[in-house]
């Protein structure tokens, strides 16, 4: 009897290790898969906001296009109004 609980407690002992061997598996996937999906949120959040700047630029830049665009009705204006009323003008 003593040997067959001895042949047990081996057979226990090696099944305690191998779980113990795959939950240290389990957990180094789990942390590796946790590594990827922070570096793809990264690349994803960086993605989106350099695609927010690209469209600000365009936008600025579409700003400054109408502003000088503003500018140039102003003169033209200015000068007819010139041409029409020089004496009420200084």
């Amino acid at each position: 009897m003593g040997v067959f609980l001895n042949g047990n407690w081996e057979i226990d002992i090696w099944g305690k290790i191998r779980r113990a061997t795959e939950s240290a598996r389990a957990g180094i996937l789990s942390s590796e898969e946790g590594r990827r999906t922070v570096i793809l949120s990264l690349v994803a959040a960086v993605a989106s906001v350099y695609i927010d700047l690209r469209d600000a630029d365009v936008e600025l830049e579409i700003s400054r296009k109408t502003a000088e665009a503003y500018k140039e009705s102003l003169r033209i204006f200015e000068l007819r109004l010139k041409e029409a009323f020089p004496h009420r003008l200084k």
